[in-house]
């Protein structure tokens, strides 16, 4: 995988549990600019804006990738370092899922900066089953993006809400990104998030009483 230069200002943050670990994915809503700093020879920094990242289907080819991304996410978090180092088995991509087109990178300047996965759910809903951000290039959008683009996807389906089962320490985020809790459940790493993202604006038919003359 290419490296890609050092954003300005940068911070560090498949499966049924790749919401649990790495979930400092996303950002507070810094727009939609991205911003790449360059040092020139007298020392001085200036940035300038790039375009914003573009999402697409993974390639089965890029499974690997993948899965090294939600690595280096994962480890970047101390509270999931621990459970990410005593379940390595939670870092796998299906390539049923890749292959069945559930799975969609963001590319930035060529470069996957983060991907997403969507599975569906037995009601017929559909389920953010992964989300993962390189660690130099969270809190600029890209989580916001990839959700944004997983729920257009549920509402193409025909789904009226987009699920996930969220790490607490993630609420906040996710309620940014339009999701509310709607329960718990148990996951291998503990107690997990039930929350839901509405897609689908109901109209409840307006009834008119007519009046016989």
């Amino acid at each position: 995988m290419r490296r890609i230069d050092t954003p300005f200002t940068p911070t560090s943050g498949g499966g049924k549990y790749a919401n649990w670990l790495g979930h400092r994915f996303g950002t507070r809503g810094q727009g939609k600019r991205f911003w790449r700093s360059c040092k020139t020879r007298n020392g001085l920094v200036y940035t300038h804006s790039m375009d914003e990242p573009t999402i697409r289907v993974a390639a089965l080819s890029e499974q690997q990738e993948l899965e090294q991304l939600q690595t280096r996410a994962s480890l970047a978090n101390e509270g999931d370092r621990d459970a990410l180092l005593a379940h390595p088995d939670a870092i796998e991509l299906p390539t049923e899922q890749i292959a069945g087109g559930g799975v969609f990178v963001s590319e930035w300047l060529g470069v996957i900066v983060g991907f997403a996965a969507v599975e569906p759910r037995a009601d017929g809903e559909t389920e953010l089953d992964a989300l993962f951000v390189d660690p130099c290039m969270q809190r600029r959008g890209i989580g916001r993006l990839l959700i944004e683009h997983c729920a257009k996807i549920a509402r193409q389906r025909g789904c009226a809400a987009l699920h996930v089962v969220a790490n607490p320490h993630a609420k906040s985020f996710y309620v940014a990104c339009g999701f509310k809790a709607i329960g718990t459940t148990e996951t291998r790493f503990g107690p997990g998030m039930l929350m839901r993202k509405m897609i689908w604006r109901q109209i409840t038919p307006k009834v008119e009483n007519f009046l016989s003359e």
